[in-house]
């Protein structure tokens, strides 16, 4: 191996890799511009502060490659001190975590109606985004790679806060869409791509996680934990993007219709029941444009309206 296999080496392929789902998350950024869905205020300043935010880190880490390639390609010494676009990468991570964990939190919110659960989940996600700020900061003001093992605790409690979460979401959102099932095969269909939405993207910023710690731990000498700092950002990106750019294809499925221009939200009629520890919506399902299902349609109608009310279908909204 070179010398600076385990430093230069980690941080070029980390960038590469990073610039790479820069481009994916662009065209996701695209495709939600050009939808024109019907989003509330608040939802697409979140989209325009995470679409300013990964081109910044990114543009900043193409930067940090610059700064020590090239500007100082014959002063080897330079890669003990940490140049500020690489203790910032936390900050800028951390603003990604935050924005995705509050809106996938609502979304829970608003399937449940659980406030405790919500709370909880908000109060974690602050404090996650609170201890990535902290490193970052401390990072930057220690200034030598050598120095960073004085906030191992703070770097240790942001990364496992980070993973935790992302897999206590995952897990929950998982639950509610299993426990939505609503006896319509489209439907059900639906809510399997949304559980497994759920789980891969979840797991995969958690995983993420994980192996930054774990590369940060073992090996504090070398930057390979750097390479995995530098991709969580995006990744956190891809998750939210897919949930609101997923949504036409996912009314094209439950609807089985093609005119979806007018409204993003799902055809469904929903009242109130208690599913065990999660609250539930339960809703009758109208299927769109499916003649080929009216007969079947009309035995389910007469054997749903033959049952009692606690019989009723359950569902899930996506927002």
């Amino acid at each position: 191996m070179g010398d600076y296999d385990n430093t230069l080496g980690f941080m070029l392929l980390g960038t590469f890799i990073n610039t790479f789902l820069l481009g994916l998350v662009s065209y996701q950024f695209a495709v939600y511009f050009a939808s024109k869905f019907n989003d509330p205020l608040w939802l697409k300043l979140m989209v325009v502060s995470l679409l300013i935010t990964d081109f910044f880190h990114s543009g900043s880490l193409i930067y940090l490659c610059w700064y020590y390639v090239v500007t100082n390609y014959a002063n080897p010494g330079v890669l003990t001190h940490a140049y500020w676009p690489l203790p910032f990468t936390g900050v800028l991570t951390s603003i990604a975590a935050m924005i995705t964990h509050v809106f996938l939190s609502w979304r829970y919110y608003s399937l449940t109606k659980n406030v405790y659960i919500y709370v909880f989940l908000l109060c974690a996600a602050t404090t996650s985004m609170a201890l990535g700020f902290t490193t970052g900061i401390r990072c930057w003001q220690l200034g030598e790679f050598v120095l960073f093992l004085e906030v191992v605790g703070v770097i240790t409690g942001w990364l496992v806060c980070q993973a935790a979460l992302d897999i206590i979401i995952a897990a929950l959102l998982s639950w509610t869409f299993f426990m939505s099932r609503t006896g319509f095969h489209r439907t059900d269909d639906v809510l399997k791509r949304l559980i497994r939405g759920s789980i891969q993207t979840g797991l995969l910023a958690a995983l993420w996680s994980i192996g930054d710690l774990v590369g940060f731990l073992v090996s504090p000498e070398s930057w390979i934990y750097f390479f995995f700092a530098t991709c969580i950002g995006r990744m956190y990106t891809n998750t939210l993007m897919d949930t609101l750019n997923c949504r036409r294809s996912l009314k094209v499925a439950i609807s089985g219709t093609r005119d979806i221009e007018t409204n993003d939200a799902y055809q469904l009629q929903a009242t109130t029941t208690q599913s065990g520890p999660i609250r539930i919506k339960t809703v009758t399902e109208t299927v769109i444009d499916a003649q080929e299902l009216n007969k079947d349609l009309q035995h389910i109608h007469r054997d749903r309206d033959s049952e009692p009310d606690d019989n009723k279908f359950a569902a899930f909204s996506v927002h």
